[in-house]
Protein backbone atom coordinates (compact mmCIF):
# COMPACT_ATOMS: atom_id res chain seq x y z
CA UNK A 1 0.00 0.00 0.00
CA UNK A 2 1.17 3.53 -0.71
CA UNK A 3 -0.03 6.90 0.53
CA UNK A 4 -0.59 9.55 -2.10
CA UNK A 5 -2.84 12.08 -0.38
CA UNK A 6 -5.50 12.68 2.24
CA UNK A 7 -8.23 11.26 -0.02
CA UNK A 8 -7.03 7.79 1.02
CA UNK A 9 -8.09 8.43 4.62
CA UNK A 10 -11.79 7.67 4.95
CA UNK A 11 -14.06 10.16 6.65
CA UNK A 12 -15.75 8.86 9.79
CA UNK A 13 -18.61 10.31 11.76
CA UNK A 14 -18.65 10.93 15.51
CA UNK A 15 -20.90 7.89 15.85
CA UNK A 16 -18.44 5.71 13.93
CA UNK A 17 -15.59 7.04 16.06
CA UNK A 18 -17.60 6.17 19.19
CA UNK A 19 -17.80 2.57 17.85
CA UNK A 20 -14.04 2.56 17.46
CA UNK A 21 -13.42 3.86 20.98
CA UNK A 22 -15.91 1.38 22.47
CA UNK A 23 -14.11 -1.51 20.77
CA UNK A 24 -10.63 -0.69 22.11
CA UNK A 25 -8.93 -3.04 24.53
CA UNK A 26 -5.63 -3.15 26.39
CA UNK A 27 -2.36 -4.30 24.86
CA UNK A 28 1.30 -3.84 25.74
CA UNK A 29 3.75 -2.27 23.27
CA UNK A 30 7.30 -3.67 23.29
CA UNK A 31 10.31 -1.59 22.25
CA UNK A 32 13.57 -3.54 21.93
CA UNK A 33 16.90 -1.76 22.05
CA UNK A 34 20.50 -2.76 21.56
CA UNK A 35 22.03 -4.06 24.79
CA UNK A 36 25.68 -3.96 25.85
CA UNK A 37 26.49 -7.14 23.89
CA UNK A 38 24.55 -6.25 20.73
CA UNK A 39 26.19 -6.60 17.33
CA UNK A 40 24.59 -5.23 14.16
CA UNK A 41 23.43 -7.84 11.63
CA UNK A 42 26.35 -8.48 9.28
CA UNK A 43 28.62 -11.28 8.08
CA UNK A 44 30.98 -10.26 10.91
CA UNK A 45 28.40 -10.87 13.66
CA UNK A 46 29.83 -13.44 16.07
CA UNK A 47 28.35 -16.95 16.00
CA UNK A 48 27.46 -16.65 19.70
CA UNK A 49 25.41 -13.46 19.21
CA UNK A 50 23.87 -14.87 16.02
CA UNK A 51 22.74 -17.95 17.98
CA UNK A 52 21.21 -15.78 20.73
CA UNK A 53 19.38 -13.63 18.17
CA UNK A 54 18.24 -16.77 16.36
CA UNK A 55 16.78 -18.22 19.57
CA UNK A 56 15.12 -14.86 20.30
CA UNK A 57 13.61 -14.74 16.79
CA UNK A 58 12.32 -18.32 16.97
CA UNK A 59 10.76 -17.59 20.35
CA UNK A 60 9.07 -14.46 18.93
CA UNK A 61 7.74 -16.49 16.01
CA UNK A 62 6.30 -19.08 18.41
CA UNK A 63 4.70 -16.32 20.52
CA UNK A 64 3.19 -14.81 17.38
CA UNK A 65 1.80 -18.19 16.36
CA UNK A 66 0.31 -18.63 19.85
CA UNK A 67 -1.31 -15.17 19.66
CA UNK A 68 0.67 -13.84 22.64
CA UNK A 69 2.48 -11.24 20.49
CA UNK A 70 0.46 -10.86 17.28
CA UNK A 71 2.64 -8.04 15.92
CA UNK A 72 6.41 -8.60 15.69
CA UNK A 73 8.59 -6.03 13.91
CA UNK A 74 12.37 -6.48 13.67
CA UNK A 75 14.18 -3.18 13.06
CA UNK A 76 17.70 -3.01 11.61
CA UNK A 77 18.13 0.66 10.73
CA UNK A 78 21.11 1.34 12.99
CA UNK A 79 19.09 3.62 15.30
CA UNK A 80 19.62 1.51 18.42
CA UNK A 81 16.00 0.39 18.33
CA UNK A 82 16.12 -3.24 17.26
CA UNK A 83 12.46 -4.19 17.27
CA UNK A 84 8.90 -3.46 18.25
CA UNK A 85 5.91 -5.61 18.98
CA UNK A 86 2.48 -5.73 20.54
CA UNK A 87 1.64 -8.20 23.30
CA UNK A 88 -1.90 -9.41 23.86
CA UNK A 89 -1.01 -9.88 27.53
CA UNK A 90 -1.08 -7.98 30.80
CA UNK A 91 1.94 -5.82 31.63
CA UNK A 92 2.96 -8.33 34.30
CA UNK A 93 2.78 -11.29 31.91
CA UNK A 94 4.63 -9.39 29.18
CA UNK A 95 7.37 -8.56 31.70
CA UNK A 96 7.73 -12.25 32.63
CA UNK A 97 7.85 -13.20 28.94
CA UNK A 98 10.56 -10.65 28.19
CA UNK A 99 12.59 -11.54 31.28
CA UNK A 100 12.72 -15.08 29.88
CA UNK A 101 13.96 -13.98 26.45
CA UNK A 102 17.47 -15.33 25.73
CA UNK A 103 18.59 -12.05 24.13
CA UNK A 104 17.53 -10.14 27.25
CA UNK A 105 19.15 -12.66 29.58
CA UNK A 106 22.42 -12.52 27.61
CA UNK A 107 22.55 -8.69 27.50
CA UNK A 108 22.21 -8.58 23.72
CA UNK A 109 18.93 -6.65 23.90
CA UNK A 110 17.11 -4.50 26.44
CA UNK A 111 13.41 -3.71 26.44
CA UNK A 112 10.72 -1.24 27.39
CA UNK A 113 7.06 -2.12 27.82
CA UNK A 114 4.24 0.42 27.49
CA UNK A 115 0.58 -0.35 28.29
CA UNK A 116 -1.73 0.97 25.59
CA UNK A 117 -5.18 0.61 24.08
CA UNK A 118 -6.09 -0.28 20.51
CA UNK A 119 -8.76 -1.87 18.42
CA UNK A 120 -8.75 -5.65 18.61
CA UNK A 121 -6.30 -7.40 16.31
CA UNK A 122 -7.24 -8.03 13.49
CA UNK A 123 -8.60 -4.54 13.16
CA UNK A 124 -12.32 -4.27 12.37
CA UNK A 125 -13.58 -1.54 10.04
CA UNK A 126 -16.41 0.51 11.60
CA UNK A 127 -19.79 0.16 9.90
CA UNK A 128 -20.17 2.48 6.94
CA UNK A 129 -16.42 3.08 6.49
CA UNK A 130 -14.87 1.75 3.33
CA UNK A 131 -11.37 0.37 3.56
CA UNK A 132 -8.59 0.56 1.02
CA UNK A 133 -9.59 -2.86 -0.34
CA UNK A 134 -13.02 -1.46 -1.22
CA UNK A 135 -11.62 1.29 -3.50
Amino acid sequence: MEFSDESQIPKITKEQFAQVVAATRPYVVLILKAGPRYEMPSPERSPEIQAVIGAHAMRNSAMQKAGLMPIVCPIADGSGVTGAGVFDLSLEDATRVMDGDPAIQQGVLTYELHPCFSLPIPLPVPQGVRGAADR
